[in-house]
């Protein structure tokens, strides 16, 4: 909330917020971030059950972030609470939902003891959006196996017709859709480099980390934050470097072909860590904003225009 408040008295108007790979948290902390965006209470998720009474959740007072744009970016590791709040503003046409399908869990528990000291969890009821969307993605054994392998545009585009069977209209006139999960209103297709195996390979290896540390934490940074984050780009022969490491040390083989459809992505990694090496956090995603394709379409949804790296 305070990082709302705060953006508010520096001039903000829009916002983009990014639940990527936000496997969630509290459910009521889900519930009071939504209620930031809304004059009025509205009501933001319900919970039923086979044997459980439908119980409603509200938003309790005027938000911080009541008018002014909103883009919301979820991806297939967007979860629980993450999904919560991204339907929520979905359905009451607060938000434009960039990105991919969420994950779909929606599933509320209870824990039952037993004597003995042991305890058994029981699945009694499932989150709901306010239009009445099943949060929780239905589950059989060919489906399962199917969504292991959503890895290209064309599975996520048969997953969107499949969601067609269940569709809701908002206030507004938008179609939303059911199925299990978050469906955005704009959709982006999986970057093929990103979820590639060699891609897998290097990033599960630490190289990136351990490469930046020794080739960057030695010196003191020669640009101010504001520099750095505008106008530094890495050098070829240091993207050469890498993958030269890559062979000697990891013994990760890397092709030529491999290393020029991966460049702008590990570059993109190196430039980030070097910045939160330098400078923290803040500089980190500032960095990796630059070329991130969620943001660039998040961006052009409102009108306005990716900067150029």
């Amino acid at each position: 909330r305070q990082s709302l408040i705060d953006l508010r008295k520096s001039g903000a108007q829009d916002l983009i917020l990014d639940l990527r790979n936000n496997g969630g948290g509290f459910v009521h902390t889900a519930i009071d971030l939504a209620g930031q965006f809304f004059k009025e209470k509205r009501l933001l998720m319900y919970t039923e059950g086979a044997n459980e009474l439908r119980q409603d959740f509200y938003s309790e007072k005027a938000g911080d972030f009541g008018d002014g744009r909103v883009i919301v970016l979820i991806n297939e590791s967007t979860a629980s609470a993450s999904e919560i709040l991204s339907g929520a503003l979905q359905d009451l046409d607060r938000a434009t939902i960039v990105g991919r399908r969420s994950y779909g869990k929606g599933l509320v528990q209870e824990q039952f003891d037993f004597s003995d000291g042991s305890a058994i969890n029981l699945t009694v009821a499932r989150y709901y959006t306010p239009l009445g969307r099943c949060i929780q993605r239905k589950y059989t054994r060919a489906n399962f196996d199917a969504a292991k392998y959503m890895t290209g545009f064309d599975l996520w585009t048969m997953d969107t017709e499949f969601s067609q069977k269940e569709m809701f209209t908002t206030s507004k006139g938008k179609l939303v859709f059911g199925g299990g999960g978050i469906l955005p209103d704009v959709t982006i297709p999986i970057d093929t480099n990103e979820t590639s195996a060699k891609y897998r390979e290097i990033f599960h290896s630490n190289a990136i980390e351990e490469f930046v540390y020794d080739r960057f934490t030695k010196h003191l940074p020669a640009y101010s934050i504001e520099n750095f984050i505008s106008g530094y780009h890495l050098p070829t022969t240091e993207f050469d470097l890498f993958i030269s490491y890559l062979n000697s040390q990891k013994r990760i083989s890397v092709t030529a072909k491999e290393a020029k459809n991966l460049h702008d992505l590990i570059q993109s990694d190196i430039e980030a860590l070097v910045g939160r090496y330098y400078f923290g956090r803040e500089a980190y995603y500032k960095i990796k904003n630059r070329r991130d394709k969620f943001i660039e379409i998040g961006l052009k949804t409102l009108g306005y225009q990716m900067p150029k790296v």
